[in-house]
């Protein structure tokens, strides 16, 4: 690149010199330049002589040497300013490539050591005092009881509790809120209806056993029954008064143990034991009654 640059500046100069030889012409009061004067004065159209147009040229030429002088001039400060950055980056490179070449040869010695260490350790037997014993863990692995489902009686109790509850508040309630608090209860526990549809034919013949079939839950007298599992219901009566006619015919008699006393009307009823029904109502277990 140098070369390239050294050779356009020896170019340049002898354009200088041209130039410089051109304006020595044109003023050119000693006459050296006489001899020459035939040629150099021919007329070339706007030009007076050919020494006009040959001045110009020179000229011109002069003007754009001295540009690509100038031009040359940054070209070789871009270059020098080029060839610093490379430097300082080489540089940069340098020194890095060292500082990793350290780190590694760091690593190596300490991987060395290591191992070693290691081999020493596995060479040397560890002393042992003949009087310690080895601590042994015992882990003792208990036994861990599934839960037990839940009682017949688990499962009905809660039904029982708020029957009671209900038969307890509705003697201070006034008529609407008892309406509203049997239907609270009633859907709490998805509660089922039924009575003894041969009620009335017993009334002359008490020897036939009840029949049971699904009645609406304001039927008297009537039963009612909480599904408590899969095809076995706790029942109790309904809210209604326990009287004579109920307990003869309407089949509380062989559903409850009660302590009911002839021609007696009882409005408290409590519940101690629901009676069993499957869901076709045939009873399977009494229940037991308290009246009031």
């Amino acid at each position: 690149m140098m070369r390239f640059v050294r050779k356009k500046i020896i170019a340049l100069t002898s354009l200088l010199m041209i130039c410089a030889a051109s304006i020595a012409y044109a003023d050119d009061e000693a006459g050296l330049m006489a001899p020459l004067e035939p040629v150099f004065s021919v007329n070339f159209g706007p030009f007076d002589r050919a020494s006009d147009l040959v001045g110009w040229i020179l000229l011109a030429t002069s003007v754009l040497s001295i540009i690509s002088i100038l031009l040359i001039v940054i070209l070789i400060f871009g270059l020098k300013k080029q060839n610093k950055s490379a430097a300082k980056q080489k540089k940069d490179i340098a020194e890095l490539n060292e500082k990793l070449q350290s780190r590694y040869d760091e690593l190596c010695r300490k991987i060395e050591d290591v191992k070693k260490s290691s081999h020493r350790e596995i060479q040397e037997p560890v002393e042992r005092d003949p009087l310690v014993v080895p601590h042994t863990m015992n882990i003792e692995i208990q036994h861990i009881e599934r839960p037990k489902p839940p009682t017949e009686e688990e499962l009905y109790r809660p039904f029982v509790t708020a029957y009671n509850t209900l038969i307890d508040s509705n003697e201070k309630a006034a008529g609407f809120q008892k309406k509203r608090n049997q239907d609270i209860f009633l859907a709490q526990f998805h509660v089922k209806a039924f009575k003894c549809e041969n009620a009335e034919r017993r009334v002359n013949s008490p020897e036939i056993p009840p029949q049971y079939k699904d009645c609406s839950q304001n039927d008297k007298p009537c039963f009612w029954a909480f599904e408590f599992v899969s095809g076995k219901c706790a029942v109790v009566p309904n809210t209604k008064p326990y009287d004579m006619m109920n307990h003869e015919t309407g089949g509380l008699k062989e559903s409850f143990v009660s302590n009911f006393m002839e021609n007696n009307t009882y409005n408290h009823i409590r519940v101690i034991r629901p009676a069993i029904f499957d869901n076709q109502w045939n009873l399977l277990e009494q229940g037991e009654l308290q009246l009031h």
